[in-house]
């Protein structure tokens, strides 16, 4: 339903630049809004990008204050402390999240006896739950997920359709597991025995802890031997692979096709963007920040921004890329030079021909 910029700014705590009473039918981006759309900007550069636009109104951080036109036009503006977090909570006051469940255990899961679920927890159609297992409160767990046994889910924790969570694996509170998501599955550990790949078995855990998010088909192997870990408040993308043995330091956050190789280390507050790919027993420090695509081959100190394959600090990354761009100009220039030094270098030759100083006194050749 419609509403006024005034009922916007009680919701955000803000203050209308403009006409309060302007109506507001819904909230888009600046690219998309319309007549009675309301868009954000963040920075001066994309307020003015949105003037551009036909926006009824735009949301801006009272640091941009300055930047507003001296009178109010036709488009009026909503000022609050920060124009973000502002503008998602007018997104949700016009696409509210659906309201929570409340079906309880469903007599179509299968779930072993022995199984212990708290209060308020969601149990959908279609899922199996093994013996031993231990969910907490205000839990929702969606249809086709298959626990199989020995797992302990803390409370609050959202697992959607189609998870597998295998054996010996813990899930702390208020985690997110998308779907099709697959933790605590074997890694791979081969060895090699009369000319043939013989397994090797994996006696550990996967412990993921609070308030980490997983992202949809994601996979994360239990480890061989002791724990597989995902550190607290850890942000793993969609399809991110994480093998056996790794220790996942909090607060990480991994964009889609990461991929880490067993027995990884990461500190705290690590950022891989797409594609990163880091190999076995790597170690890397807190705060790094490894660019789209970057393979990491060694250990890393934190505090830094790497880019490249083989990665390199983002400084000299960019030259060797430089470098690389201007390959074919260095390559003219090298063969202008040769030819040069060869014609100094016949010259040279036939100069000496019959200078005494080069030893080619033809005086003494007579002789």
């Amino acid at each position: 339903m419609p509403t006024t910029l005034a009922n916007l700014a009680e919701l955000t705590g803000g203050e209308v630049f403009g006409n309060a009473d302007t109506l507001i039918d819904r909230a888009r981006s600046m690219e998309k809004a319309e007549a009675r759309d309301i868009t954000f900007a963040t920075d001066p550069g994309k307020l003015e990008v949105a003037h551009r636009g036909t926006a009824a109104a735009i949301v801006v951080s009272r640091s941009l204050a300055g930047s507003l036109p001296l009178e109010a036009d036709s488009r009026s503006y909503l000022l609050v402390d920060d124009a973000f977090l502002g503008f998602l909570q007018i997104l949700d006051h016009f696409a509210p999240q659906p309201e929570r469940a409340g079906i309880g255990v469903s007599d179509q899961a299968l779930i072993a006896d022995d199984c212990v679920i708290g209060g308020n927890t969601n149990i959908f159609p279609q899922v199996v739950i093994g013996s031993n297992v231990e969910i907490g409160e205000n839990c929702d767990i969606h249809p086709g997920v298959v626990i199989i046994s020995d797992v302990k889910i803390g409370d609050n924790t959202i697992v959607y359709p189609n998870v597998v969570i295998y054996q010996n694996t813990t899930i702390g509170k208020n985690c997110i597991i998308h779907a099709s998501a697959v933790l605590g599955t074997d890694g791979f550990g081969y060895r090699m025995v009369n000319g043939a790949h013989q397994k090797i078995p994996h006696y550990g855990c996967l412990r993921v802890e609070d308030d980490v998010e997983i992202g949809a088909g994601t996979t994360i192997d239990r480890a061989m031997m002791d724990e597989t870990v995902i550190g607290q408040g850890t942000k793993l993308d969609s399809q991110v692979m994480v093998a056996h043995n790794c220790i996942v330091g909090p607060h990480n956050a991994y964009a889609s096709q990461t991929g880490l190789a067993g027995s990884v280390v990461t500190g705290s507050h690590v950022i891989c963007a797409g594609q990163v790919g880091i190999a076995d027993h790597v170690t890397i420090g807190d705060r790094a920040i490894l660019g789209a695509q970057c393979g990491v081959p060694k250990d890393l100190p934190g505090d830094q921004t790497y880019l490249g394959s083989p990665c390199d600090v983002d400084s000299q990354a960019i030259r060797s890329f430089v470098n690389v761009r201007r390959i074919d100009e260095i390559r003219a220039v090298q063969k202008k030079l040769v030819k040069q030094i060869a014609k100094l270098e016949a010259q040279l030759e036939s100069l000496c021909d019959n200078d005494p100083i080069c030893g080619n006194d033809p005086n003494s050749a007579a002789a």
